[in-house]
């Protein structure tokens, strides 16, 4: 792996814990801090993690990839954001067949592929540089 593409992987990483404290803590605030009911909380902390996720990895993973406008960059984060959320639930549904009995290691598969193929996404289109992948 070409050191570009590690350090980016590292700070992609880092970025992801920050995304999860802010949707597990959005999630627990509303749900059980303000009395929200679960589906209406997780309507609301998946997509806050999501926007900690853009402006993080905008601003510190890919901050050397800025070649394109940040409405181009917006709009591509949210088509992988929900192409992962989809490809999360097929991976759920794949790895729960291949590991009968052992859900939360599927989930720990299908989260780790995802992380995969939303890094690649995110890297070259999402945040391309000038020029490239347009």
């Amino acid at each position: 792996m070409r050191p570009g593409v590690l350090r980016d992987a590292i700070r992609y990483s880092l970025c992801g814990f920050a995304v999860v404290a802010t949707d597990y803590g959005t999630f627990f605030l509303l749900s059980s801090g303000l009395g929200w009911s679960p589906l209406a909380a997780q309507a609301v902390c998946r997509p806050a993690g999501g926007l900690v996720s853009f402006a993080l990895n905008r601003a510190w993973t890919f901050r050397d990839r800025r070649g394109l406008a940040l409405r181009v960059q917006f709009a591509r984060f949210w088509v992988v954001w929900a192409s992962a959320y989809v490809l999360a639930l097929a991976a759920v549904g794949l790895y729960t067949r291949l590991l009968p009995g052992r859900p939360a290691l599927a989930k720990l598969c299908a989260d780790a592929t995802v992380a995969v193929v939303s890094f690649v996404l995110q890297r070259h289109w999402t945040f391309a540089r000038s020029g490239a992948a347009s």
